[in-house]
């Protein structure tokens, strides 16, 4: 597979502009991709990329950038230099993952990327990125993913899953054989909700063609504040044709430290809405009571 770099400077850029502090040490950023032949899955591969920083233990394992907290993943160098005759056709440009976390935002993220599906066959891709020790507490969750297909569309689609782990809990790194073990992992992950093996299912997408473009933005929601380190992951599953074409915008997942002044908005809210609750209940009442006299 060829997988060309994709600068991180703009990713860098996003995170200041979003009052995104960087990933500490702590974190444990990392990337599962699993890809197979739909009609052979025989033809399988699957990798757990970890951040490659220096002083990191990660370092060769398949992340081609030395920044802390961004995962640029070369998935030739993580399969030893090897990629399968199957595969080689399958090409994606910009293949990048990052994450921050301050005690204002908590951010994972996917970079823009291209897959090109120029093999014999139609392919499924399925990745994980996944984080942990994201500052609490945050209770203002939003989701994000948007992007088009575009050459062979027929049995296209894609999946998008936003996942919220308050135990703090990664997926085991420990790499699939073959389909079967993939198919215990996805049980696990527990894709329908509400729990599974990386936590809560707090939102999802599909999107599959005839149309060209896909988009989903949710949120800002006020949720459950978390009470500790917490962990968040990022699923999406896509099929390609062959002649396929995706192109992924970018997927994200923020949780948000409210300022005080929108909690007591949300609160004066709730309050006028009891309070006017109570006024057409008692209007309600007059007017029986007129009624009945």
């Amino acid at each position: 597979m060829k997988l060309n770099k994709l600068k991180s400077l703009a990713t860098a850029a996003t995170a200041a502009a979003m009052g995104l502090g960087s990933a500490s040490s702590a974190h444990a950023l990392q990337v599962n991709v699993t890809h197979y032949d739909v009609f052979n899955p025989a033809n399988f591969v699957n990798v757990t990329i970890k951040d490659a920083f220096p002083g990191g233990a990660a370092m060769g394992l398949g992340d081609t950038n030395p920044d802390e907290g961004i995962i640029e993943f070369n998935l030739a160098a993580a399969l030893g230099g090897t990629v399968p005759s199957w595969l080689r056709g399958y090409s994606v440009s910009g293949a990048l993952s990052y994450v921050a976390d301050s005690a204002e935002n908590s951010f994972i993220s996917t970079g823009s990327s291209i897959s090109r599906n120029n093999t014999n066959t139609t392919t499924r891709t399925f990745i994980v990125v996944s984080n942990d020790d994201f500052t609490a507490p945050k209770d203002l969750l939003s989701n994000t993913a948007s992007g088009t297909f575009a050459g062979n569309k027929t049995g296209a689609k894609i999946d998008f899953y936003y996942f919220e782990d308050p135990t703090n809990g990664l997926p085991s790194p420990a790499p699939l054989a073959n389909k079967a073990a993939f198919d215990v992992f996805v049980a696990g992950l527990n894709l329908a909700g509400p729990s599974g093996t990386v936590g809560n299912l707090v939102n999802s997408f599909s999107y599959a063609p005839p149309g060209d473009s896909f988009s989903y933005n949710h949120g800002p929601v006020l949720t459950t504040p978390n009470t500790g380190p917490f962990a968040m992951s990022l699923v999406f599953d896509y099929t390609l044709p062959r002649g396929g074409i995706m192109t992924s915008r970018g997927q994200t997942m923020t949780k948000d430290a409210p300022e005080p002044m929108t909690i007591s908005l949300l609160g004066t809210g709730l309050i006028g809405l009891a309070a006017a609750r109570r006024r057409k209940a008692k209007t309600k009442a007059e007017a029986k009571a007129e009624v009945q006299a």
